[in-house]
């Protein structure tokens, strides 16, 4: 019988070898998502230049053949005119892509850093975007926030309702806790989402004036009043439960 399993041990110990090494490299990939998903991002940024800087000089020769036929009273004014207008936004569209390489060459050079920083790359966005959420549940649970920020729940309030979308294109994008892999590509949405939400958050305070100026003292003194006035309600609360909990 023994020497019929000869071949058990060789292969459960492969198989735990198998497993660690899996295991590892599983690790490693989810600890350069960040940078992987960086340098494609960089790279459909270059290409978008390359394409955005060849309409450009294709316009630019429009508005010259426009030109030189209206000389010859083939073209009118307007034709030159749409070509100039057609240059002008070849012009912003190439700018455009010129500042988004470099924004990706400097989220490449971000997240090559972040290789040598402890933790798991998708877990800090995760917190991020944990974090976020936790800051507007703010507006919605502080009596006191509510009050003196309605407009971070109106939806009909146009930085709020950004805000929502952002939300939601977030939530969406967030790769399930229990997703066995993430690519790239899934990270950089999500991270993208992230970003977006963020600084719709941001634009939805200033609308709504959560993010100002120090607020005169009178300001002050209503915000605490209204805080002294929801700890006086949970007291009174607490002690009506218990009164009734306890009839003695």
């Amino acid at each position: 019988m023994l020497l019929e399993l000869w071949w058990i041990a060789p292969v459960v110990a492969g198989g735990a070898g198998a497993a660690v090494i899996g295991a590892r490299s599983g690790g490693r990939r989810r600890k350069r998502l960040g940078f992987d998903a960086a340098r494609m991002q960089l790279a459909e940024a270059r290409t978008s230049a390359v394409a955005t800087t060849a309409a450009l000089k294709a316009t630019r020769a429009e508005l010259a053949h426009a030109t030189a036929e209206r000389g010859a009273g083939r073209a009118s004014d307007a034709d030159v005119t749409r070509a100039r207008r057609a240059l002008r936004e070849a012009e912003q569209q190439a700018k455009a892509a010129s500042a988004l390489v470099r924004a990706r060459r400097a989220r490449v050079a971000a997240s090559r850093a972040e290789l040598a920083t402890p933790g798991d790359p998708l877990e800090r966005l995760w917190a991020a975007h944990d974090a976020l959420n936790v800051r507007w549940m703010e507006y919605e649970t502080d009596p006191a926030r509510a009050i003196a920020f309605p407009q971070m729940s109106d939806v009909k309030a146009p930085a709020t309702s950004a805000f929502f979308a952002a939300q939601l294109r977030a939530r969406d994008t967030r790769p399930a806790a229990e997703a066995k892999r993430v690519t790239p590509a899934e990270f950089a949405a999500y991270r993208d989402a992230v970003t977006e939400l963020e600084r719709a958050l941001v634009e939805a305070e200033r609308a709504a004036g959560a993010v100002r100026e120090p607020r005169p003292a009178w300001q002050d003194t209503a915000h605490q009043v209204i805080e002294l006035g929801a700890e006086a309600i949970r007291s009174v609360t607490d002690r009506t439960v218990r009164r009734r909990e306890d009839p003695r």
